[in-house]
């Protein structure tokens, strides 16, 4: 693989931050544990991730943060994740069982957040 050296200004490097951070968070699946709305409607980091990452990595084992960094590792490379498999089953196992536990946890509180409907305003027709 070919390997280019490529200066950046400050701001394109924080672009560039930013973008990293939400791929691994939404990889880490954590809009389903933002308090952000947007993010949880969207089911995507549409936010600040640096505030996710901040407030939520902590609680995620060491394997999982490790099977996400070489995944998006390998997908900025250019690798196929069928590639990447072989290398790291374990910890890719990991983070996709943390994801399934992310999902069913969200799926829960899901069920607990909504909000009633409310009645329509008398004189409104609902057809």
């Amino acid at each position: 693989m070919k390997r280019m050296n490529v200066t950046l200004t400050p701001q394109q490097m924080m672009r560039l931050r930013r973008a990293v951070h939400r791929k691994q968070a939404n990889f880490l699946a954590f809009p389903a544990l933002c308090a952000k709305a947007a993010c949880q409607r969207t089911r995507k980091c549409s936010g600040n991730p640096a505030v996710c990452i901040d407030d939520i990595a902590p609680d995620v084992p060491d394997n999982v943060c490790r099977a996400v960094d070489e995944l998006l590792f390998g997908k900025f490379a250019g690798r196929p994740f069928e590639e990447m498999l072989p290398e790291g089953a374990k910890q890719i196992a990991a983070c996709l069982e943390w994801r399934e536990k992310v999902k069913a946890s969200a799926a829960t509180w899901d069920v607990i957040r909504r909000p009633k409907a409310k009645k329509p305003p008398r004189g409104l027709s609902t057809s």
